[in-house]
């Protein structure tokens, strides 16, 4: 990840940790108005046997 980019990122949104940065970023892909249908046609399109290493 580049760390211009994050830096960059932050400062518009006064946040200071990668957390909270990453946090607030899915939040706003989340937001937008056809995320939830794109990520149900997504159910069972892993492969099962991909290690996802949990």
């Amino acid at each position: 990840m580049s760390v211009l980019l994050v830096e960059e990122a932050k400062k518009p949104t006064g946040l200071q940790s990668h957390t909270d940065l990453l946090e607030f970023a899915l939040a706003n892909v989340a937001l937008k108005g056809d995320f939830s249908d794109a990520f149900r046609k997504l159910k069972g399109t892993v492969d099962p046997t991909l290690d996802l290493e949990f």
